[in-house]
């Protein structure tokens, strides 16, 4: 049956309805309704035909492809167009699509329109219960979108307004009213009411895919896990107890999955990274691993996180408290003076962490401070600078790209409320664990060798999306010397490298940023084109908060128990391809909930000072408004309405004054005046007083004249 239908809808035009299909298919039993209906689902999804909102399925005109709905973290929705082009989908075009769901588009003079929802990957939506005209409805949260939704008006009757509901939204349109589709729902739960104090939590949480309960069945599992290591559970272990083995993490971290040590020796450095031998207690089939297998990450927001395991678990017996016994994978690995690796070996162990460092302090300690508490460890992290020191030296050599990155820290008081805004610059003691977990995380694939293993991909960016940002950088004034002899690994750190002392480095930064791929899970090595490797590279120091992490250790359990046939490695490839592709998903909401709620986070403190003045750079220029980004409040944006100019957009991509003729470019320096702030919308709204670049390039020309 599916040749005969891609045969004849793919060798000439064809319009036909279900019954016309079956009759030429000379299969008329009702039986095989159901396996017909699936075919034709199918061949929709592979591109062949498509069933149009009247019932006839027609073969696929030629600007007609079957693609996936990206969402940016900042709400922007896109599909990968012809060339490996990123085509934005406007709201209005996107016909009730999702994030990730695949759709049916029509591409034409590179602008894209959904013309149907084929598959929904993520179909659950939070909605606020409003009431219009005395009548109640559902309004979508956290969509960016028109999507409308009903539910059966018995579940509705019985909603309060106000209360915010999970609800699965149906593939299929049922109606259509001017540019709007409406969709069935169904109710799956009340998450709470929209004054309640968590209710933003939770609403990110749910609208990304992401559960606060665990099942029953995975609470029973983590209550009968022991709370400590058992004696029978040491045995065949490599017992580094002794060893002067410590956490360095965050200030507030309570799931701490790594720890390190070092000692010196007479040709280089013995380094210790051990990581929580998470996969001893969390096997597959277990409620506990399917939970993993759905989460996939753990979601951190200010003050609290969304963990993949249950606190008994993340914060308990996997977590490498200090003074207690913890088991363990340990990559032990022996270093020559400069950094290069002489040879590793890699074992599972026990050990007690003789200290939960800080980063903090460790920056203290290794700047020469005294800091009490940290005198028997001063010489190992002194020791360990000395050899990160030596693998950042390794890994720029190789063209490793440093983007900004600094991050946003809030003050919170008792409800939640923002009370400051902090910058938090990366310190060099973060750096330290970084390269000591990015090592291991080399090491492992090698270990591994040609049985399956979880790599982590990151493609190197399209030549055609290099050139289209290296002459978007040239036409707004930034010299890029000719970067034609560099090797393609090194091209994008020696880019970054030439902004990195400009003040609008977290534009330009970001700019170029944007044209990478993404990094992805797979089976197959592709190298990792951010840390400059072509060589495989895994995660596998995070077995707490990350699937990927726990896969790769439940696969070296696997092969420390035996020798696996081909048919079982093929069973596992293809267990892992499913698994690889739903985390790189997940990861993707993962950013996209830390972030929205950082901007709600935000935008609680800045509706506290309306009013204040503030620098902040352009990221994007748009025809009726710029995007604006500053270090301390994300970005904004200022309606060319709110400038205290007379503007026009240029086919260039700019704005210019009428007055002046001076143009607006990204990158340029602006002084504005917070105007508003929306919770629902997650914007910061902003007014233009001055542009800080243009004058400070006046004042130049004004001294080279005198």
């Amino acid at each position: 049956m599916k040749k005969e239908l891609i045969d004849l809808f793919t060798k000439e035009q064809t319009e036909l309805n279900y019954k016309k299909i079956k009759k030429y298919l000379s299969k008329n039993e009702e039986y095989l309704d159901t396996e017909l209906r699936t075919l034709l689902h199918d061949l929709e999804l592979e591109g062949v035909l498509y069933e149009d909102k009247d019932g006839l399925f027609k073969s696929l005109p030629s600007n007609f492809f079957v693609r996936e709905i990206i969402e940016t973290k900042k709400g922007y929705r896109y599909i990968a167009g012809l060339n490996e082009e990123r085509l934005l989908i406007d709201s209005k075009n996107l016909n009730g699509a999702l994030n990730y769901d695949k759709v049916l588009v029509e591409i034409e003079n590179s602008k894209a329109k959904v013309i149907k929802v084929l598959e929904r990957n993520f179909p659950n939506v939070v909605c606020e219960v409003v009431e219009i005209d005395g009548s109640k409805h559902l309004k979508p949260l956290n969509t960016n979108n028109n999507l409308e939704l009903v539910i059966g008006h018995n579940t509705l009757k019985k909603l309060v307004s106000g209360e915010r509901v999970l609800v699965e939204v149906s593939r299929e349109a049922f109606d259509y009213e001017d540019d709007k589709t409406i969709y069935d729902a169904k109710f799956i739960k009340s998450i709470g009411h929209k004054n309640d104090p968590d209710i933003d939590y939770k609403t990110v949480a749910y609208s990304h895919g992401f559960n606060v309960d665990f099942s029953p069945e995975a609470v029973e599992e983590a209550n009968k896990i022991p709370n400590e290591v058992l004696e029978e559970e040491i045995k065949g272990r490599m017992d580094l107890r002794k060893w002067n083995i410590f956490t360095i993490d965050g200030v507030d971290c309570k799931d701490m999955d790594d720890a390190v040590s070092i000692q010196k020796t007479e040709t280089g450095y013995l380094l210790g990274v051990h990581i929580s031998h998470v996969s001893h207690y969390i096997k597959p089939g277990m409620a506990l691993f399917k939970e993993a297998l759905e989460r996939t990450t753990s979601v951190y927001f200010p003050g609290s996180v969304i963990p993949m395991f249950p606190h008994k678990i993340s914060d308990g017996i996997c977590s490498l408290n200090e003074g207690v016994d913890r088991l363990t994978r340990s990559v032990l690995i022996e270093f020559d003076f400069l950094g290069n690796i002489k040879d590793y070996k890699i074992v599972k162990s026990v050990i007690r962490s003789k200290k939960k460092m800080n980063y903090d302090d460790v920056e203290r300690v290794i700047n020469g401070e005294e800091v009490k508490g940290y005198e028997n460890f001063k010489e190992d992290l002194i020791n360990m600078k000395y050899l990160s020191e030596k693998l950042t030296v390794i890994k720029k050599e190789r063209g490793y790209a440093s983007f900004d990155s600094s991050e946003l820290k809030f003050d919170l008081d008792d409800l939640n409320n923002t009370e400051a805004v902090h910058v938090r610059e990366r310190k060099l003691s973060e750096e330290i664990i970084e390269n000591f977990m990015v090592t291991a995380n080399t090491i492992v694939p090698k270990h591994i060798g040609n049985r399956p293993c979880v790599y982590r991909n990151h493609p190197f960016p399209s030549e055609g999306r290099i050139r289209e940002t290296l002459a978007t950088l040239n036409d707004l004034g930034y010299r890029v010397r000719n970067l034609s002899s560099l090797k393609k690994q090194a091209l994008v750190g020696a880019l970054l490298n030439m902004f990195k002392d400009k003040e609008e480095f977290l534009i330009l930064s970001n700019m170029i940023l944007r044209s990478m791929r993404l990094a992805f899970y797979g089976v197959e090595n592709e190298g990792h084109f951010g840390l400059a490797l072509d060589e495989g590279y895994t995660h596998f120091t995070s077995p707490i908060r990350r699937l990927a992490d726990l896969l790769e250790h439940t696969l070296l359990d696997m092969y420390d128990e035996k020798e696996l046939s081909e048919e079982e490695i093929e069973n596992i490839l293809d267990l892992l391809k499913t698994a690889c592709e739903h985390a790189s998903k997940m990861e993707r909401m993962a950013e996209k909930a830390e972030y929205e709620i950082d901007k709600l986070q935000v935008i609680n403190y800045i509706k506290q000072n309306i009013g204040e003045k503030h620098e902040v750079f352009i990221e994007q220029i748009f025809p009726s408004y710029i995007v604006v980004r500053s270090k301390e409040y994300m970005d904004g944006i200022i309606y060319t309405k709110d400038f205290n100019d007379d503007v026009y957009f240029l086919p260039s991509g700019k704005l210019k004054s009428r007055v002046t003729g001076n143009q607006y470019k990204v990158g340029h320096k602006l002084e504005v005046e917070i105007k508003d702030a929306s919770y629902f919308d997650k914007i910061i709204y902003y007014k233009l007083l001055r542009n800080i670049t243009l004058e400070e390039v006046k004042e130049k020309k004004l001294q080279k004249k005198l």
